[in-house]
């Protein structure tokens, strides 16, 4: 009789653990989907999160300016600049060198846009073609690093047949080309130009 009692016991543990082993499972997930919500609906957010893919060797002192800029560039994103703001051509955001500029509005904010609004189209322009050509592969990166593809690859996927550094699609019609001021732009349009 003492053996059964151990054995029921011991079973009763087994089945404990794996009711905890599932319940931590659901709460991991829980929580990555909630993660994945904020990331999402913020482009500060994503871009805190992106930063160690994006400027791998770099540390990212946050400051509220970034804030700022992601409140502005959300609106571009989800059409509604051009509502609140009808007499404005568009933005220009001036602020120091080395303050991650290009890194938050050149690669986080079109790879960011993309999560909700696939199908836009954006033409990015530098005054080099190396520094274009240079962001444009950091948002390719970024798109196929590890950390996003666990996270995203259910929203878009790039396309195999146009994927160059200078220009690439995804499976909903949206795309980023890559130009400089000499190079060629015209033609292709876009939603979003930025210069």
């Amino acid at each position: 009789r003492g053996v059964s009692y151990e054995v029921e016991v011991s079973d009763m543990g087994a089945d404990s653990q794996q009711q905890a082993d599932s319940l931590a499972s659901l709460l991991q997930q829980r929580r990555r989907l909630q993660e994945n919500t904020q990331l999402g609906s913020s482009l500060s957010s994503f871009f805190q999160a992106a930063w160690n893919i994006i400027e791998p060797e770099t540390e990212l002192c946050w400051s509220w300016h970034y804030e700022y800029i992601a409140e502005f560039l959300e609106l571009v994103s989800n059409s509604q600049f051009k509502i609140l703001y009808p007499d404005k051509l568009g933005l220009i955001i001036n602020v120091p060198p080395r303050t991650a500029k290009s890194s938050l509005i050149t690669i986080a904010w079109p790879v960011w846009t993309w999560l909700q609004f696939s199908a836009k189209r954006f033409l990015c322009v530098s005054y080099a073609e190396k520094l274009a050509c240079d962001h444009s592969l950091k948002r390719r990166d970024l798109i196929n690093s590890n950390w996003f593809q666990e996270r995203f690859s259910s929203r878009f996927t790039l396309k195999c047949d146009r994927n160059r550094i200078d220009h690439y699609d995804n499976d909903k019609t949206g795309f980023h080309i890559a130009t400089s001021v000499g190079g060629s732009g015209t033609g292709f349009g876009g939603d979003v130009c930025l210069g």
